[in-house]
């Protein structure tokens, strides 16, 4: 219990994980909004603003800004910049599409709705690596698991042992 209270306490700023279910990850989603459409990202109406250059972003968690506030993820600090006072181009809207775990199957499905409906000027996709399997990940290899997701959704300890473990057999 002491182990459990001061592991807390020192990785008190660790926000998230990749394991979105871990401890860290769950104290970290309940500070996620989202918007009508069911995405990280402010309301917006479809039909695109007069004189306004709309980019629609679409990707997996590295565009959804896992583990990070929302104002530091790549697409609002993109859209800050290009409407900055140093900017002379015009006003630009950067929207976000992305979502956790998504891939490129994922991605087109995001791409013909909503994606295109919002009337994108430009359309960016952030890939990784992943995005080359598809569907089946049976090629992958599966560690053996020893706690429980259960225990590392509520306890750091269990999920920082889990990773060690998790480690050990790469």
């Amino acid at each position: 219990m002491v182990t459990e209270f001061a592991l807390r306490f020192i990785f008190r700023d660790v926000t998230t994980t990749v394991d979105t279910r871990s401890f860290f990850g769950q104290r970290w989603r309940k500070t996620i909004r989202q918007n009508t459409q069911g995405f990280r990202e402010r309301n917006f109406d479809l039909l695109k603003p007069e004189g306004v250059y709309r980019i629609a972003v679409i990707g997996d968690s590295i565009t959804f800004g896992q583990g990070i506030e929302e104002k530091d993820r790549f697409t609002n600090l993109s859209e800050k910049e290009f409407n900055s006072e140093n900017s002379r181009r015009g006003r630009y809207e950067v929207l976000n599409f992305g979502i956790p775990g998504a891939e490129t199957v994922h991605h087109l499905d995001i791409l013909k709705d909503p994606v295109l409906s919002a009337e994108p000027d430009f359309i960016l996709l952030q890939w990784f690596t992943n995005d080359v399997e598809g569907r089946d990940k049976s090629g992958r290899p599966r560690p053996l698991i020893l706690i429980p997701i259960e225990l590392r959704e509520i306890s750091a300890l269990f999920y920082l042992l889990h990773d060690q473990w998790i480690t050990i057999q790469q």
